[in-house]
């Protein structure tokens, strides 16, 4: 795939298609690999079938921002976590805006479709369905302890036919002390958590540490036929 490192890189009507770092021996990003405080701009284009131990997609480890705007991201695939998608340690909020993320696969671990650590995520008027963790987070799995006003912002946005093996069907949400997490105009529709029996939590599992100031906001979401 495309390897970036400490660069400002903007790419448009790109297919990024059938890539694989080494499966199983500890590689990252079968798609796109970028680190090193870059700054990542992806709009038009498609991600698709590509394979890695984490980030099937995209593998993105503390760059400075990230952004994906009309962007497919379909049939990635992870031996670890982030089938689709991996952040972690982004300085500045990833912004994802009308993207797909759909049939992706984290085969033993979380974020099906998008996995997203110590950084901030917004997430606007896009569809992410169809993907599968075999731990948490079937849809997105995201994780912060840090004090950011907006660790997770979610709106006009759908989550259908996701599955877990753990908690978190369409999405999984953990913040710590400060953190903000809102949830606005969103369905949760047809998601799955369970192993051998659907045990978990299906839609939406959001949790927030007892201390400190952290909010959990959902406002005006839809969950519909939801199994777990």
């Amino acid at each position: 795939g495309i390897q970036i490192g400490g660069s400002t890189v903007t790419l448009n009507n790109a297919i990024i298609d059938s890539n694989a770092s080494y499966v199983g021996g500890g590689y990252y990003g079968g798609g796109l690999y970028s680190s090193g405080g870059s700054h990542i701009t992806i709009t038009n284009s498609q991600i698709n079938d590509n394979a890695s131990d984490r980030g099937g997609g995209i593998y993105s480890t503390n760059d400075s921002s990230f952004t994906l705007t009309n962007v497919s991201v379909l049939r990635d695939s992870t031996t670890s976590d982030g089938g689709g998608l991996y952040f972690d340690g982004t300085i500045n909020p990833i912004l994802l805006s009308n993207v797909s993320v759909q049939d992706n696969i984290s085969n033993n671990g979380n974020g099906g479709g998008i996995y997203a650590s110590q950084t901030s995520l917004h997430i606007t008027k896009s569809s992410i369905s169809n993907n599968l963790a075999r731990s948490a987070g079937g849809g997105l799995f995201q994780s912060t302890n840090l004090s950011v006003e907006n660790s997770l912002v979610v709106d006009n946005t759908s989550f259908i036919g996701n599955r877990s093996y753990d908690n978190g069907g369409g999405a999984y949400s953990s913040i710590g002390h400060t953190g903000k997490v809102t949830f606005t105009n969103v369905l949760f529709a047809k998601n799955k958590a369970g192993d051998s029996s659907y045990n978990k939590t299906a839609g939406l599992y959001s949790h927030a540490s007892t201390q400190g100031s952290n909010t959990v906001r959902v406002i005006n979401n839809t969950f519909v036929s939801n199994e777990g």
